[in-house]
């Protein structure tokens, strides 16, 4: 919905929501499309939804008619006058030009470039799309843009950095250009990990290991960008999202010490000393001091990075998961729109720009994801006046996905559920009744060895309030670390777990520059002191009661999930 059906459906990157009228706007970040190109098929998956689906085959389109000669996806400016402005100067101060030089792109024209913030995200879509088409042509497309980016870096033998980020055709990068340090070196070269190590992970192309490996020992060893104990200052999401690219790498190749040296950021991260809320699940765009606002994307970039250390061994994150997933994360959603047409009233009329639009404003921001929130409201008056950024809503899109796929494993015949969330699955149905009660209820559709429920952190094992039932008959159970063996069961079996859930409230919690009350049950925050004014957070009087209420549902389940 918030894309433009008049430039080729590009997205609007900005909407601006404390404004009279509120609009979304383009600007050079448009080009921050491949996000939500690659959360598009992840999210169809889940659902089976294909509203819109229009927009799909037309970024598709688009994507085929990018791609150059040379193999890289080009960005044409044509008839987008706001694609090469202020916004693209503050992030690209260079770009490599065809006679091998590098240089400001300030008063030159640029018909078309390559960027390989773009390029490093694009191939995570162009991987799907292969895994889903088993057609040839995107191998063909992903490999060409591999060996082209393989001629733009410079190599030093163990690690490869990329002196500027824009390329125009036929660029020739200087073999002297200096290395780029701390947050240029992250946005030249450490988005471009993540795409190269996910196909990698997929087909095994050798070439994307190579790249991806090398560029991973740029950012760790000769960025200056992290250190080795895990501390890091600056832009929270610059590094969390770079982390998460290296996260990736060290999954496909099955590297411990780099996964370990994720972890130690990882863990830092979600201190009071990074400045976020890991009761919540808030964290800051900036690691500063009473920093006001919450970048969605480091918010998704956490929980991302909690699933993924989880996967590679490097801890057991789930709670973490559960708590940000049913708190910040989930509040910061819009799903309530009606007061973005009033936020802005009061203020004085302003013209809608050029590169504008007040069309149905908060319509299209229905289901997505803002740029800032606080600990009880978007933040919609620091900083820039954003409301969505799509950057934010790119990557958390993502991320549902990420959540849903690891509610639950299915695998040797024994059904995991590491999240207590409503989940349908090929292989059974989870109902969970949280945070109205501690009951969980599963529904197999086909035989199980074994079931194992991971148990809340409030649940101490010997705990004698916890009862499993299958078909209303009391079963045993055994404990295995935080996981409750519940034993076999048969398809068409109804499994109850039951457990006690606790309230609590926790007054002086530091979120931002603020300080608030929170009431708890069990991991979910109920209410907030003080409540938020344009949109409040944590309207949940209703999950005191202690009974679920049933709702009739169709519930979709995918023949194939994608491993992602």
């Amino acid at each position: 919905e918030t894309t433009d059906p008049a430039s080729d459906y590009d997205i609007y990157f900005l909407s601006i929501l404390y404004r009279n009228p509120p609009v979304l706007q383009h600007q050079f970040s448009d080009i921050c499309f491949v996000k939500y190109q690659e959360a598009f098929p992840l999210l169809r998956t889940i659902t089976g939804n294909m509203t819109n689906d229009k927009v799909d085959y037309q970024w598709m389109k688009n994507t085929l008619k990018s791609i150059g000669p040379d193999g890289l996806y080009y960005v044409g400016t044509r008839g987008r006058p706001w694609l090469q402005g202020e916004d693209m100067f503050n992030w690209c101060p260079g770009i490599c030009w065809a006679d091998g030089t590098i240089s400001a792109p300030q008063g030159k024209t640029i018909e078309f470039f390559a960027d390989s913030v773009v390029i490093g995200r694009i191939l995570a879509p162009l991987t799907l799309y292969n895994l889903r088409d088993q057609n040839p042509l995107w191998d063909r497309i992903i490999k060409r843009m591999i060996q082209r980016m393989e001629q733009l870096v410079i190599d030093r033998g163990d690690y490869a950095y990329l002196p500027a980020r824009l390329f125009v055709p036929g660029a020739i990068v200087p073999p002297d250009a200096p290395m780029p340090l701390e947050m240029a070196a992250e946005e030249q070269g450490g988005r471009l990990i993540q795409g190269l190590a996910q196909y990698y992970r997929k087909t095994g192309y050798e070439p994307a290991k190579e790249l991806a490996g090398k560029l991973v020992n740029y950012m760790r060893f000769h960025s200056k960008f992290f250190n080795e104990s895990g501390e890091f200052t600056g832009h929270f999401h610059a590094h969390t999202i770079c982390l998460l690219s290296m996260l990736e790498y060290a999954i496909a190749v099955g590297d411990n010490d780099l996964a370990s040296f994720v972890n130690r950021n990882y863990l830092f991260a979600r201190t009071g000393k990074a400045g976020g809320s890991a009761l919540i699940g808030w964290f800051p765009e900036a690691v500063e001091e009473n920093y006001p606002v919450s970048e969605i994307c480091c918010m998704a970039d956490m929980i991302a990075l909690a699933i993924k250390l989880t996967e590679a061994g490097q801890g057991q994150y789930w709670e973490d998961v559960e708590r940000w997933t049913r708190n910040e994360f989930s509040e910061s959603q819009f799903t309530r729109v009606d007061w973005i047409k009033t936020a802005g009233t009061s203020l004085p009329e302003t013209p809608v720009a050029y590169n504008q639009t007040a069309e149905r404003v908060a319509e299209r921001h229905y289901g997505s994801f803002p740029g800032y929130s606080l600990g009880n409201d978007y933040g919609i008056m620091y900083g820039a006046p954003t409301g969505m950024a799509a950057c934010c809503a790119g990557n958390a899109a993502r991320t549902i996905y990420y959540i849903w796929k690891n509610i639950l494993q299915f695998k040797e015949d024994v059904l995991q559920v590491n999240l207590l969330m409503n989940r349908a699955s090929k292989w059974a149905d989870v109902y969970s009744h949280l945070p109205y009660e501690g009951r969980v209820e599963i529904r197999p559709k086909t035989a199980f060895r074994n079931i194992l429920v991971r148990v809340p952190d409030w649940i101490l094992q010997g705990n004698t309030q916890i009862s499993n039932a299958v078909n209303d008959t009391t079963r045993s159970f055994s404990w295995n670390g935080r996981y409750l063996n519940l034993g076999p069961a048969e398809k068409g079996d109804l499994v109850c777990l039951t457990f006690p859930i606790n309230t609590r409230t926790l007054a002086n919690q530091k979120v931002g520059q603020n300080t608030f009350t929170f009431d708890l049950k069990g991991y979910t925050v109920v209410s907030v002191e003080p409540k938020g004014w344009f949109s409040p957070f944590y309207q949940r009087e209703h999950y005191r009661k202690d009974k679920a209420p049933m709702v009739e549902r169709l519930r979709f389940s995918p023949v194939n999930e994608i491993d992602w």
